[in-house]
């Protein structure tokens, strides 16, 4: 989708990492994932992102799941500097460890949950709340859309499902929800499966279409089986664009 769409800017709306190392869910088996396997995973993924459209402005929403580093950190004092984000994705310098050169850094806006909703022109960008029900976009429209988003459509992650409302008040203005990227058979979801989740759950993209005087547009692309289907054209996991 990257490759066909190309897009000026992207938006990583959170939860690029799970950090089940650091979650407090219960573990079936002593070390089940290392902290180190997931920075790897997890820079190697940006990589990708980043060599499919080497011209795109990027920016990195923290989500709940990254926000697990800050907590772990805060239980743990003698690991804080350790376990920063968005430092081991290179994202941002090193604060206080010791280097001996300035690292590589990729040119990615880092927004930690704090500094959110991430306003752009014409939308705001926010990770999401900490919980997950049908009314998770309305709540947004009404929490966030008029007064921490200056009345912004308000696009968001978290809630691993597409869902819209309208804000009330603020005609034009809205909340939607952005589906995920994840693998839901993984087994960090398996607490959730247990739960009866995920229901609605859908892999998916928004792609949002910008005039230069600021009218903006958006369309909501599903991948299912490793297919999406938008402006026209099918796009597969291997293969691109073949058509239809």
């Amino acid at each position: 989708i990257l490759r066909e769409w190309l897009p000026h800017e992207g938006v990583i709306l959170g939860d690029w990492l799970d950090l089940a190392s650091l979650s407090f869910h219960p573990k079936s088996k002593p070390d089940l994932q290392r902290l180190s396997e997931e920075y790897y995973a997890g820079n190697v993924a940006l990589d990708q992102v980043q060599a499919a459209t080497p011209d795109t402005a990027w920016t990195v929403l923290e989500g709940n799941h990254e926000h697990r580093a800050v907590k772990y950190a805060n239980e743990l004092g003698e690991l804080d500097g350790l376990l920063t984000v968005a430092e081991q994705l290179y994202l941002a310098p090193p604060a206080n460890s010791y280097h001996r050169s300035q690292p590589l850094l990729r040119g990615i806006r880092w927004v930690p949950l704090g500094a959110q909703p991430y306003l752009a022109p014409d939308s705001a960008f926010f990770h999401g709340l900490g919980f997950e029900s049908q009314h998770f976009a309305p709540m947004i429209a009404a929490m966030y859309v008029p007064s921490k988003s200056r009345g912004l459509p308000t696009f968001s992650g978290h809630m691993h499902s597409f869902n819209h409302a309208p804000a009330k008040g603020f005609p034009g203005s809205y909340s939607q929800s952005c589906g995920w990227l994840g693998d839901e058979s993984a087994h960090v979801f398996g607490y959730a499966r247990k739960r009866g989740r995920p229901l609605g759950w859908e892999h998916g993209v928004v792609l949002q279409t910008i005039t230069p005087d600021g009218l903006m547009s958006y369309e909501v692309v599903r991948i299912r089986g490793g297919r999406a289907l938008f402006g026209g054209t099918v796009v597969t996991r291997d293969a691109g664009a073949d058509g239809v």
